[in-house]
């Protein structure tokens, strides 16, 4: 029987070209899974391979080496076979095996990770190689307690995602790019510490920032003769780590004395030796992990493309901003996934919609840069690192605007959750003073609040239409208060949410009941439109069907 055949773009190694292509459907084997590629980035590799003759190693015909997808086939594992049918994420770390570019991909089962329900496939498919690099750079700062770090080509994805980890684990960096132009790519999320190699100033800004701020390990992807003008500045007993030489260039410029005298050391850093030596327990930790906080990760996407136009995506391949290949789009840019506003890639799908379908908030942010607190993602000012003045705040559970003091939500702002939104005041991130809460089924509160919750006079609309007119404590009904439903209108105390003591009822017809409550169940008279009385029963604050089926006989 012939060989499954699949789309899959391949690398001529003589010509250095890409052709689109049928090619036989690969089948996994013993402790690897076949996987339907969704969407997989466009990877600085990538580039690599198509533009040098010697492709970084790779002697796989088919590139990639990451993506995002869903598990069609398994192998015979119990690991495997659980598995199948699951949204992963995942890499192809080991070059004899096919890449990423293609409809499927085998892939060992130790190279992917099933993706949460609140993450899609486009802000699934680079969720692997740049989130555990940077987490294997992490284990080397833990290691000796490092505060202060130097980076460089920062102003790549991973650069930019180990940015914001520096802020999100609140260490202090150094970041060095080529160019004013990359420099100008940091601008949403960095405002200082940034060092440009090709400034004249640069080995005189680099001794002063190293003075200043004492940077005690650096991790370099460039080579050449930068990471030895970082190494020969820094202090005594700092560690410089090697993990990429995307200058193509030797090692130069360090100084022996430095070895000899200081206690400096270099060393390598291979991300597949790391990874591969990583046990079960401690791949699986990290993998909750990075779920847990892929805001810190999240890429900005700039284009995606449907397979079939792989030209124009190589060739608006950018080192900052993914380029994505989907296999489940047909035209450019027609992803549902694609976000247009920066700030909403980094919350999910549901809290998006509830945040569109509010009315419009005319509210002045400034512009500055994104930053990655402890919170989420913030846009505003920052005194003493917390927020403070007008700003956005972001996590995956919530969205506010407005204004912060001291780090936390203070006078005016709308804060929106998975299940309500309030528009109102706030005093040290609590609800309080005017304000208004609406849970989304449609419940919604209206009036002052004092520590988040309702008191005094106040307002409250429940789904089927009862309207409440009243006092309330701590968000329940208590005290005087008038209740409108269906034309029928009650005048009461109320207790703990339930009336309690004398009411009375104006029925549709205008016939009136009038008792006493208790636990909302009222006993007293209804008074007719003709005259008569009837005694009866008032079940809650509406009247039964009972109660209105005797008032019927009655009056017969």
């Amino acid at each position: 029987m012939d060989k499954e055949t699949m789309k899959a773009l391949t690398l001529n190694k003589n010509s250095q070209s890409i052709s689109f292509a049928d090619i036989p459907q690969p089948i996994p084997e013993s402790g690897q899974v076949l996987i339907k590629v969704h969407v997989t980035p466009i990877n600085s590799l990538d580039i690599d391979s198509i533009s040098k003759s010697n492709p970084n190693g790779f002697s796989s015909q088919i590139l990639g080496i990451e993506g995002s997808g869903i598990i069609v086939q398994e192998s015979k594992s119990i690991f495997s076979k659980k598995n199948k049918g699951k949204k992963v994420s995942f890499m192809q770390l080991d070059s004899s095996l096919p890449g990423a570019w293609a409809e499927y991909v085998v892939c060992d089962e130790k190279y992917f990770m099933v993706l949460n329900d609140d993450i899609d496939y486009l802000r699934g498919c680079s969720l692997m190689i740049n989130p555990l690099t940077i987490l294997m750079i992490n284990e080397k700062i833990k290691a000796k307690k490092h505060k202060s770090i130097i980076h460089t080509n920062a102003a790549t994805d991973l650069g930019v995602q180990f940015i914001k980890w520096c802020h999100f684990n609140e260490y202090t960096s150094i970041h060095i790019v080529k160019s004013e132009n990359d420099m100008a790519k940091l601008a949403c999320v960095a405002e200082e510490n940034i060092l440009v190699l090709e400034s004249p100033q640069f080995q005189e800004n680099l001794e002063n920032l190293i003075k200043k701020l004492n940077p005690t390990i650096a991790f370099d992807s460039l080579g050449g003769s930068l990471p030895g003008k970082i190494f020969n500045l820094m202090p005594e007993n700092s560690e410089l780590y090697l993990y990429g030489n995307s200058a193509d260039c030797p090692l130069e410029g360090l100084n022996p004395t430095s070895f000899i005298f200081s206690g400096k050391s270099v060393k390598g850093l291979w991300f597949k030796k790391w990874f591969d030596e990583l046990g079960v327990l401690k791949r699986y930790k990290y993998y909750k992990k990075i779920q847990r906080v892929h805001f810190v990760f999240t890429s900005s996407v700039s284009s995606v493309y449907p397979i079939s136009q792989y030209e124009e995506a190589i060739n608006e391949y950018s080192p900052l901003g993914m380029v994505l290949l989907h296999f489940a789009c047909n035209l450019h840019n027609s992803s549902q996934y694609l976000t247009d506003e920066l700030l909403s890639q980094y919350i999910g799908e549901d809290l998006k919609i509830k945040v569109n379908s509010l009315p419009e908030l005319i509210f002045d942010t400034p512009e500055l840069p994104l930053k990655v607190i402890t919170e989420g993602i913030y846009k505003g000012k920052l005194v003493d690192n917390k927020p403070s003045g007008p700003g956005i705040l972001l996590n995956k559970g919530s969205y506010y605007i407005g204004n912060f003091a001291d780090g936390q939500k203070e006078g005016f702002g709308r804060l929106v959750t998975e299940d309500h939104w309030y528009e109102g005041n706030f005093d040290k991130g609590v609800y309080s003073g005017l304000g208004r809460m609406t849970i989304f089924e449609g419940h919604m509160i209206q009036g002052t609040f004092v520590e988040g919750k309702l008191n005094g006079m106040g307002f409250e609309k429940l789904p089927s239409g009862e309207v409440y007119r009243g006092e309330f404590v701590n968000s329940l009904r208590h005290g005087h208060g008038e209740i409108e439903y269906e034309n029928i209108k009650f005048t009461g105390e109320f207790r703990q949410g339930l009336a309690e003591g004398p009411g009375n009822v104006v029925l549709e017809d205008k016939s009136v009941f009038e008792g006493n409550y208790h636990n909302g169940v009222g006993v007293g008279k209804l008074m007719m439109t003709d005259g008569r009385v009837v005694e009866g029963t008032i079940l809650g604050n509406k009247f039964t069907e009972d109660l209105k089926e005797s008032k019927k006989n009655k009056g017969n």
